[in-house]
This record gives structure tokens, C-alpha cells and sequence, in this order.
């Protein structure tokens, strides 16, 4: 940090750092130590690692819907997850970072120059959680979308979203979807699973699913349900919509775009956009 700061160069930890930054590989700084609710985590480790490491004592932290992804870059993207309804963002979570700052010194506290390792605060999580996917025909989106945002607002522990997407060559996708762009539904609820079937009921009656995967299933599997689907080069952009027009719906069925994400939100919804 140090020879990077008389050299006036830029640090990243990023896998895809810009001509000129000096990289820093900190994947093997893989360590998680769980201690009560809290759990100490060096900067390499992946989500998937932290959750099997928590799930082991019935407790989780909200993280991205990516298990990939690493703790350190959820932190510092203030990253949003299935959890985050009930207990906030990575961030929100933090209890203090350890890190190296520009002139080579370990300082604790608030993130600044190179995170080595958070501490992050745990909630309990020892059961299943409802999830899966529902796979609708875009004729079907706006009332797929329409009944989601009523769900959205009723608690805390309904975390659903929507994704457009081409349907994927899945055993449990029929041969003549495969291809072809539908909206996939995640029924994501947080609390006690039988309840989360009856808060996914609507998304069945109101608008009838062409593929229909939700079910009750381990913390650690929904969050790794987006895994195999999002590329690792996928560059995404987030904006905030109060309402979803039929224009709106209408941009969002176009194919140019790799992956096109809907949160709703208190105040209408969160659409992240990722190209690669």
C-alpha cells in the first residue's frame, strides 16, 4: 500500500482491475470464525462459504443473491439479499472492518483502504425457507408482477423478485419454452415455509405458471438458485421505477440485455440491468 501510494497507483481487489491498478489477490484469505452472533471473515471468503459456515449453528447474515460473490465486495457494495427485508444490507450488518489504509497501517473501524476482514452481526435462520422459481409467458407478466408488489408489501419476511430472462435448457423447462424469454418468479419468504406457500398461492391462481418449482428448501440453496445463470462478466446498472408501465414492460421483454431483475420496494421497485 505503501509503494502504491508513492507511485500515485490505484488498488484494487476487483478480478478486473483497469490498465495501471495494481491488483491485489486476496482469495486466499479464506478464515471464518463464528462466535455467538457474530462471525469474523477474512476478505477472500465467498458468500457460499460464510452461509454453510452460519448455517451450521441455524444463523445467517443478509448477503447477495450471488454465493460467489465475496464478503469483503458485499460489504463495500452494500449488497441486498433475501435477508435484507428483515435485517438490512451487508453493510448494515457490519460491526467494524479490519483494514489496510494507504500508508501500510492495520486500522479497525469503518471500511477504508484494503478490508483484511469484517466482523459481521448473525440472526437466527434454522429452517428451510420457501423459494424456487415460476417461470410465466410474457402475456402473463403484468399480473405475475402486478400480485408480487401486493406480496412485497404485506411483511418483512417476503423477499420475492422477478427476472426476465431466456428460459434455460433445465430438465424441468418443457422443450418449447427453452429459448425462449419469459419472466422467472421467486417467491422468496424468509419465515416459517408453510407460510411462505400460502403467501405464494396467489402467484398460482392469479397468473398461472408455465413451469412451477417453488418449494420449501434450504437457506444455502436459494441462495445459490442464480449461480449457474449469471455470468461472472455480467456489468450491471440499478435505477429505481415508482411503477411498472406497459412501456416500461415492454423495454424490459427485449433480448438485447442479458438479465433484467425486479425488487419491489416500499416505494415502487428496484430494477438492476446486466449486460455482458
Amino acid at each position: 500500500m505503501r509503494f502504491a501510494s508513492r507511485h500515485r497507483l490505484r488498488v484494487t481487489t476487483s478480478r478486473r482491475p483497469n490498465p495501471g491498478d495494481l491488483a491485489l489477490d486476496l482469495t486466499a484469505l479464506k478464515g471464518i470464525t463464528i462466535s455467538g452472533y457474530t462471525a469474523e471473515v477474512q476478505a477472500g471468503a465467498t458468500w457460499a462459504e460464510l452461509d454453510a459456515a452460519t448455517q451450521a449453528h441455524g444463523l445467517a447474515t443478509p448477503g447477495p443473491r450471488l454465493s460467489r460473490a465475496t464478503v469483503a465486495g458485499a460489504v463495500l457494495g452494500r449488497a441486498q439479499g433475501w435477508l435484507t427485508p428483515l435485517h438490512g444490507t451487508t453493510a448494515d450488518n457490519l460491526v467494524h472492518a479490519e483494514c489496510i489504509a494507504a500508508d501500510g497501517r492495520l486500522v479497525t473501524g469503518e471500511p477504508q483502504g484494503v478490508i483484511t476482514s469484517v466482523r459481521l452481526k448473525l440472526h437466527p435462520l434454522g429452517h428451510k425457507v420457501y423459494g424456487g422459481v415460476l417461470l410465466y409467458r410474457l402475456a402473463d407478466a403484468p399480473a405475475a408482477l402486478g400480485v408480487l408488489g401486493e406480496l412485497a408489501s404485506r411483511g418483512r419476511e417476503f423477499a420475492g423478485l422477478a427476472a426476465y430472462v431466456t428460459a434455460p435448457p433445465e430438465r424441468f423447462v418443457p422443450g418449447d419454452l427453452v429459448g425462449r424469454r419469459v419472466l422467472a418468479v421467486v417467491p422468496a419468504f424468509m419465515g416459517d415455509p408453510v407460510i411462505g406457500a400460502s403467501y405464494a398461492r396467489p402467484l398460482r391462481v392469479k397468473a398461472r405458471p408455465l413451469v412451477d418449482q417453488a418449494r420449501p428448501l434450504p437457506y444455502v440453496e436459494q441462495q445459490s438458485l442464480f449461480d449457474r445463470y449469471v455470468p461472472h462478466d455480467l456489468r450491471c446498472g440499478t435505477s429505481e421505477v415508482s411503477a411498472l408501465t406497459p412501456e416500461l414492460l415492454r423495454h424490459f421483454e427485449d433480448t438485447s440485455t442479458a438479465l433484467r431483475v425486479l425488487v419491489p420496494n416500499r416505494s415502487g421497485w428496484t430494477v438492476h440491468e446486466g449486460e455482458q
